[in-house]
């Protein structure tokens, strides 16, 4: 649990007389109900993560986002008979709808949780591949991994020019390694990749998000690796 929720929290357990608190896991389907101040502003947080944007009706919310602690602060504007409704986006892409009353009330806190991504105890190799690259893609570190140093890794020469390699990430398991590239067409023709055409013999596997790359486009490309390779 990160500090902003421990302090939060914390104060929550001070002020629990003057402060509604709805704390609820992310779901995508189903909205939130909550019950938001009239008079004052009210806080959504992310537990561990941060919101990345609101989106709602123009003109019934007053939206602060906080950069520093990724929280946001709204105030309704605007009062109608029936409910309104808002969007929450995280950082990492989880959607949380809420449907909100309004009342004259003491401010309301919602406390947003994302979903666990660690894998399932006895996977396959290919399950866990396929969730280290979920991860990766959702711009989330790869479960069981640690950020390395890019300078200890040698880039890939594959001894032409069409594609350029820029080294994004390198990833250190317990037994391989997760190098992320972004690969571009320096061509002025379309491009098409196969993996087939990219391993090297240390490559337990290769992902390639797009095959078939316009002059000047990218893609990323997440190559494991067998520890002890360069």
């Amino acid at each position: 649990m990160n500090l902003k929720v421990v302090a939060f929290l914390a104060m929550l357990s001070v002020c629990k007389q003057s402060i509604g608190l709805v704390s609820q896991t992310i779901d995508e389907f189903y909205p939130l109900q909550v019950c938001f101040s009239k008079s004052s502003y009210n806080r959504i947080t992310v537990e561990d993560g941060a919101i990345k944007k609101i989106i709602a009706q123009e003109g019934l919310f007053d939206i602060e986002l906080d950069n520093v602690t990724g929280q946001a602060f709204v105030t309704v504007k605007e009062f109608s008979n029936g409910p309104l409704a808002l969007s929450v986006i995280t950082d990492s892409g989880c959607i949380q709808d809420l449907v909100i009353e309004t009342a004259i009330k003491s401010p309301e806190v919602v406390l947003l949780r994302e979903k666990s991504t660690d894998p399932k105890p006895n996977m396959t190799a290919e399950e866990k591949a396929i969730h280290t690259i979920h991860s990766i893609v959702s711009g989330k570190m790869p479960f069981g991994y640690v950020i390395a140093r890019k300078d200890d890794y040698t880039s890939r020469n594959y001894g032409f020019d069409a594609l350029g390699f820029h080294m994004e990430a390198v990833y250190e398991g317990p037994f391989d390694r997760i190098v992320v590239f972004k690969v571009t067409n320096q061509t002025p023709i379309e491009c098409r990749l196969q993996e087939k055409h990219l391993a090297f013999p240390e490559d337990s596997w290769i992902y390639l998000r797009q095959e078939t790359l316009s002059p000047g486009q990218s893609t990323k490309c997440i190559i494991c690796q067998k520890k002890g390779a360069k």
